[in-house]
């Protein structure tokens, strides 16, 4: 992950006082490095488990709809307007 903004702390001040557009800027940005946040490729249990949850849902929605459709269509050569 990455550290972003470093706001001065003048920087109010300096915003409302910027007339002139050579003064320093108000807000950095730093774009280093955070060495304490985490940046494994690895999955976390907890996201394995939303992974695996989601997957079955939709496995199982899809499935659902394989077998299903193939009566629907079956059934519907009975009613009026069904073929």
């Amino acid at each position: 992950m990455w550290r972003v903004i470093h706001v001065a702390p003048d920087a109010l001040q300096r915003l409302a006082d910027s007339q002139n557009a050579r003064q320093s800027p108000a807000v950095t940005i730093n774009l280093t490095p955070n060495p304490t946040l985490d940046d494994s490729p690895t999955m976390t249990p907890v996201e394995r488990r939303a992974s695996g949850s989601l997957a079955s849902i939709f496995g199982l929605r899809m499935l659902g709809l394989f077998l299903v459709l193939p009566v629907f269509a079956l059934e519907a050569r009975k009613y009026p307007g069904g073929d």
